[in-house]
């Protein structure tokens, strides 16, 4: 299965095998920014600039809405390996320049910790270790990772910036690019 976002609004899946479509999502409002299957694949997140949406797959089942996690824009998104949490990133104002994290419980809705940065362009890249312990954050001037559920912790690796994230499969290391 393949998921994609599109700049019109749609969430697509495709059967990876012979590429056809299998399914095509109408309910987000706007832009889709990202989309990202739970590692064990028994959850879909997707985010668009105002709302972001978990189901349960593969039936599709509608579990959580986060309608404006960031009250401007939400820039990106990921989900715990469990299906536990919801990142995402972005700006609670037009003219900020303050990037945001928000990790959320999926299970209840409630904001369980968050993490800031003044004067970056934007989160564009976040991922959840493999033990769903600690949050990978690319912003433009640095690559950060902090704890979760709560995103203490902050550790910086300034040489990084930028694209997007990568764990190792034992979760030692964060790539970059």
């Amino acid at each position: 299965m393949l998921a994609a976002a599109t700049l019109s609004g749609q969430l697509v899946l495709f059967r990876r095998a012979d590429g056809s479509r299998l399914h095509t999502f109408w309910e987000l409002p706007g832009q889709q920014v990202g989309v990202a299957f739970s590692p064990d694949g028994h959850r879909l997140v997707a985010s668009s600039r105002t709302e972001t949406r978990v189901w349960s797959f593969p039936d599709l089942t509608p579990v959580r809405t986060f309608a404006r996690p960031h009250s401007d824009r939400t820039t990106a998104v990921a989900i715990s390996p469990d299906g536990a949490f919801v990142a995402t990133g972005g700006f609670d104002a037009a003219t900020e320049d303050t990037a945001l994290v928000r990790i959320w419980s999926v299970a209840d809705g409630n904001l369980r910790g968050s993490w800031q940065r003044r004067f970056e362009q934007e989160v564009r890249s976040l991922a959840f270790s493999p033990d769903g312990t600690s949050l990978a954050i690319a912003v433009h001037h640095s690559v950060v990772t902090v704890q979760v559920p709560d995103a203490s912790g902050s550790r910086f690796f300034p040489p990084l910036s930028g694209g997007q994230l990568a764990w190792s499969k034992e979760g030692g290391l964060v790539a970059s690019g």
